[in-house]
């Protein structure tokens, strides 16, 4: 039995070591949660993953033991730094890969969206009463919207209200019209996702995909929405939308609202423009970060935003020439597979791509968990670069880097033979 505790403690402290070594953002975790060193312990502890339904019940439950409407946020919080701390860890241990944890954290994103959506609409409601027949959804675009967060990721959203014709007001006490009690509803979500409180900070909130950008409306009705994403959108607005979903609200508005982007997606366009386009953004996007080096994995040539492009202008071209037999994937691997199967990518292509968006998102999940600002190879401790090493498959730092280096260049040869040159 002692030497059963011996070992458990020297396991202890080697795990605790890789943690304070490697992942900075997991040790300052640890250090406000000392009861999570006892999860440590246990071997089952990074094997207990969770799908969405059993997350929004563990949520729920760890909610019903606040009051109010800051006990709730502090709770969310709660849950959600012991939820990410986790899926940091199986990350860092090679329980999960880049993909895995990517729906992970996902997941978790969705479970505090939902739960502080509800809350909202009750405190909402208290405060200016029901909007007869009104509804509002959250939709989520970007890394949300595809399931391909990670530890450090933001959330893109747009919100999305509709109530019937010659609805003027909400019936409370400080009754409002349907915008201004949508626009409300929704800012008091803003807040509740992005507020610093007694548990510490959760999300930041990016809201310039809404219809025209920072200069439109917070929540935006359903005709607005229709209307502007099928005879207004730019093309990078569209792409954007190839990733979109509905993260919550009530069903009969979710359907409208993805009919309405199904709609918008399919809106003929000639394909030439499409793709000119697509060139013409990551051009932009690359003079932008022109002195990014091959570590910038996202905007380097030959990066994630390479192949994010390719599946979103792809999927606009498609979606368009056959809108009933074909169905936008926001998640970028899942997307590619569905271009395959509809011709528009060969099987060397769409393979190729697949293997290059692992090895891309595998270092991006360690970059992220373990790197506050840029990667710096030569400030990188030992530790960090042979993790590294792991996820890329690779037996040392040289063969990481050739190996990264060879599959960034395939991947732009690929982007201007499948879309066009970028210049």
């Amino acid at each position: 039995r002692v030497d059963r505790r011996q070992h458990r403690d020297r396991r202890l402290l080697r795990f605790i070591a890789d943690i304070v070594g490697t992942a900075p953002r997991l040790a300052d975790h640890l250090a406000r949660r000392p009861a999570m060193f006892e999860g440590l312990t246990d071997p089952a502890f990074l094997k207990r993953t969770l799908g969405a339904d059993e997350l929004r019940k563990g949520l729920e439950q760890a909610c019903q033991l606040e009051e109010g409407f800051e006990g709730q946020l502090n709770a969310c919080r709660h849950w959600a730094h012991d939820e990410q701390f986790r899926t940091g860890l199986e990350l860092l241990q090679g329980a999960l890969t880049g993909a895995q944890a990517g729906t992970s954290f996902t997941a978790i994103a969705d479970a505090v969206i939902e739960r502080l959506f509800e809350v909202c609409k009750v405190e909402t409601e208290a405060a200016h009463g029901v909007l007869p027949d009104g509804a509002w959804v959250v939709l989520g675009l970007g890394k949300l919207g595809a399931r391909e967060m990670t530890a450090t990721s933001d959330l893109d959203l747009i919100f999305v209200y509709d109530f019937v014709e010659g609805a003027l007001q909400s019936d409370g006490p400080r009754p409002l019209a349907p915008g201004p009690y949508f626009a409300r509803a929704s800012q008091k979500l803003i807040t509740a996702l992005t507020a610093l409180t007694s548990e510490g900070g959760l999300y930041e909130v990016d809201m310039r995909l809404r219809p025209s950008g920072n200069k439109g409306p917070v929540a935006v009705s359903l005709q607005t929405f229709t209307s502007y994403q099928t005879d207004e959108a730019w093309t990078w607005e569209r792409m954007a939308l190839t990733r979109a979903r509905v993260v919550a609200g009530p069903a009969g508005l979710r359907q409208k609202v993805e009919a309405a982007m199904q709609t918008a997606l399919a809106h003929p366009r000639p394909r030439e423009t499409i793709l000119s386009d697509v060139a013409g953004m990551r051009a932009r996007l690359q003079r932008e970060h022109a002195k990014s080096g091959p570590w910038d994995l996202k905007q380097h040539p030959g990066g994630m935003v390479d192949i994010e492009f390719i599946a979103q202008g792809l999927s606009l071209c498609a979606a368009q020439s056959a809108p009933q037999h074909f169905r936008v994937d926001g998640n970028t691997r899942k997307a590619l597979q569905l271009l395959r199967d509809r011709g528009e990518l060969s099987d060397d292509d769409a393979n190729a791509l697949s293997q290059g968006a692992e090895l891309l998102d595998n270092l991006t999940h360690i970059v992220r968990l373990t790197v506050d600002g840029p990667f710096q190879p030569k400030e990188a401790p030992p530790g960090l670069k042979s993790l590294l090493c792991r996820v890329a498959g690779t037996q040392s730092w040289e063969e990481t880097e050739t190996v990264l280096g060879a599959t960034m260049q395939d991947i732009r040869a690929r982007f201007e033979r499948l879309i066009g040159p970028v210049s």
